[in-house]
């Protein structure tokens, strides 16, 4: 037996093809999982274990997402495989980069290299006598003068490094220093 639906906004038949669809709130609890579990990748270094459970969260949420009545998926399946595609493409690469910036040096300016190459040269921020701070390769650091005291304002040159403490002369005793050793 047809069962009669309501009247649509204007009094004309209501078809059954066109009844709203449903979300289900299961998908958007997986979702959300997928969502933390991708967050959570990024503070717990898991080498993609939880970045691979959010994409399969993500691919369970997005298939139960909405429901339309019929059997099957209630969104497109090609748009629902493509969607979790690319968000899986995009979540992939997100925890590569992330882990990639977990194995830089903390200052790769400042490396196990320090006082050699342009990030040598800075200027001093307060007097050296013979510790104070300098201003070298867009950061500041402590520095230790070597050869005498080096006045706030003058420029210096890195020429050693112990631990997070710079070791500094001036431009001048460092270039007299490196002819010397000829």
């Amino acid at each position: 037996m047809y069962r009669r639906h309501p009247a649509g906004p204007f009094g004309e038949p209501s078809d059954p093809a066109y009844t709203p669809a449903t979300v289900d709130p299961n998908a958007v609890i997986l979702i959300a999982l997928a969502l933390a579990l991708f967050i959570a990748e990024l503070k717990i270094s898991t080498q993609g274990v939880l970045t691979t459970l959010g994409m399969v969260a993500l691919a369970i949420g997005a298939a139960l997402l909405i429901r339309d009545g019929t059997v099957g998926f209630g969104a497109g399946p090609w748009l629902v495989a493509g969607t979790v595609l690319v968000l899986c493409v995009v979540f992939g690469l997100w925890t590569v980069k992330v882990a990639q910036t977990r194995k830089l040096p903390p200052y790769p300016g400042l490396g196990p290299s320090a006082g050699q190459g342009e990030d040598r040269h800075g200027v001093a921020r307060t007097d050296l006598d013979p510790s104070g701070e300098v201003f070298v390769g867009g950061a500041l650091w402590n520095a230790k003068a070597r050869g005498g005291a080096i006045p706030a304002g003058s420029s210096i040159i890195v020429v050693g490094r112990r631990g997070l403490v710079l070791e500094v002369e001036p431009p001048a005793v460092a270039a007299a220093g490196s002819r010397e050793s000829r």
